[in-house]
Parts: structure tokens; C-alpha cells; sequence
């Protein structure tokens, strides 16, 4: 019995230190993001942030899967984030952009920073589940890929005023669906996802290099454009 429960014992250490490690994957790979881009490589800047909103997809799933979340794992978690979905993303959006236009350009990035940590401290302690109240912090990294992957030639400013725009729907009340409770939204929300799906897939064949800044933007204004008609 007690080599039984020695044995249970180290299970449950190896799938504790497989869930941590993939949660300290993320900030490790942000981390990376940040040097990368001030050493000025972009791509392998943006190729960690990748692997950091891949990191952060599956610690949650392995957690509940092997039954290893807890306290400290959700908190983890939130400061792994700040770094990758917060941090990483501002300084690579202004090193590319947002450095032309000065103070101002300093002033957007800390606002997106501030934003994205205030975002994961509210997401700590409400109770919702269904759909995010709030667009989600990844979205801030996939936003900085999109930028650097397709290669968008578009003036500073502009890119200036998506990260303010991105920066507010952070801290909104704005309801946005979670993909993965899918089966449980109404026909009416499916109907609306399956056209922005279309709008996703026209661009994957027009706009191929510019794929991903087009799946936020359906995703933007798609997403509350559920709720308004469905008058939820």
C-alpha cells in the first residue's frame, strides 16, 4: 500500500511539473519575444509569441485534463501572460511602429500594457465562463504576429490608433464568444460564426500573407455584432 501510494505520489508530481513547465513556456518564449525584438529580429520575435499563445492554450487544457489546476496555477498563468500577451507584444508593435511617433507612440504602448494587466486581473476574479467579457489578452499577441507576418506596410499612426482600439476592448464589458463552448451557442450565434468563417477563408485565398490581422478583425466585429442582434 505504501509503494502503492508513493507510486500516485510521483504521478501526480511529473503531470504537476508537466502543466507548470508549459505555463512557464509562455513566459519563457515571451521573454524571448522581447529580446528578439531589440535585437531587431522581428520574425523570431514574433515566431515565440506563437509558441507563447500555443503554451497558453494547452497548460489550461493539460491542467484540466490531468486534473492539476489550482490557486497558484491561475495566477501563474496571469503573470505568464502579462509578460507574453502584455509586454512582449507593446515592445515589438513599437519598435516597429510606434517608435515614429515619439512620446506619443510610448504613451499608446503603456496604455496597451496597462490595459492587458488590468484585462487579466478582472478575467482573475469574475465569474464567466461562457464568453469572455472583454476581448482575450492573446488577441494583443496576434495582433503584433499579424503585423510582422504579413509584412503590412501602413502608416505608424494607424497602426497607432488599432493598438488604442485594441487597448480599450481589453477593459470593455463587451461580450466576445469563446470558441470553446461552440456547441453550446444558439443557431443564430452558429449563422453569424459560420459567416465570418466565410470572411476568414475568402481572405486565406485573396489575402493569404494578410490571413491572420483579418481573422482579429472579423473576430472584433463579428463577435459583438452576435450579441446586438441577437439582443443579448
Amino acid at each position: 500500500m505504501m509503494q502503492k501510494h508513493n507510486g500516485e505520489g510521483i504521478t501526480s508530481l511529473l503531470k504537476w511539473y508537466f502543466v507548470t513547465g508549459l505555463t512557464l513556456l509562455n513566459a519563457v518564449c515571451g521573454s524571448l519575444a522581447i529580446l528578439f525584438a531589440f535585437s531587431g529580429d522581428y520574425r523570431y520575435s514574433s515566431l515565440m509569441l506563437v509558441i507563447s499563445v500555443l503554451a497558453d492554450q494547452l497548460d489550461g487544457q493539460f491542467a484540466r485534463m490531468l486534473k492539476q489546476t489550482s490557486d497558484i496555477g491561475k495566477e501563474l498563468d496571469s503573470l505568464c501572460d502579462a509578460i507574453s500577451f502584455g509586454v512582449a507584444p507593446m515592445i515589438l508593435i513599437y519598435n516597429i511602429y510606434l517608435n515614429t511617433l515619439g512620446s506619443f507612440g510610448m504613451a499608446i504602448g503603456l496604455v496597451l500594457v496597462s490595459c492587458s494587466v488590468y484585462r487579466l486581473a478582472k478575467f482573475n476574479v469574475i465569474n464567466v465562463h461562457e464568453h469572455f467579457l472583454g476581448i482575450p489578452t492573446p488577441v494583443s499577441a496576434g495582433f503584433a504576429i499579424a503585423l510582422v507576418y504579413g509584412n503590412i506596410a501602413i502608416p505608424a499612426i494607424y497602426v497607432g490608433l488599432m493598438t488604442l482600439i485594441l487597448s480599450y476592448l481589453l477593459v470593455s464589458d463587451i461580450r466576445f464568444y469563446n470558441f470553446k463552448n461552440y456547441r453550446n451557442l444558439k443557431n443564430g450565434e452558429k449563422v453569424i460564426i459560420s459567416i465570418e468563417a466565410i470572411v476568414v477563408i475568402a481572405g486565406l485565398i485573396f489575402y493569404p500573407n494578410n490571413l491572420l490581422i483579418i481573422g482579429i478583425a472579423a473576430y472584433i466585429v463579428f463577435a459583438p455584432l452576435v450579441r446586438f442582434l441577437l439582443k443579448e
